[in-house]
């Protein structure tokens, strides 16, 4: 089962950002492999929102068994 989530540029697929050393809401964090941008706010809520669907489907996945 995996139990680590990694977050990926949705442009390039990268798992690679620059990320302010003390980030804010409203800060731009850049993609490391294309340099796309995205607020700071805007990709914790992207991961809280996958972190949120790989634990259901770990539930899922141990109750079918």
């Amino acid at each position: 089962m995996e139990s680590r989530m990694k977050l990926h540029c949705a442009s390039c697929g990268s798992d690679q950002f620059d990320i302010p050393s003390d980030p804010k809401p409203d800060d731009v964090v850049a993609c490391a492999g294309c340099s796309g941008t995205i607020r700071y706010a805007d990709l914790q809520a992207s991961s809280l929102k996958q972190a949120k669907e790989l634990v259901e489907k770990s539930l899922r996945d141990m109750f079918r068994k």
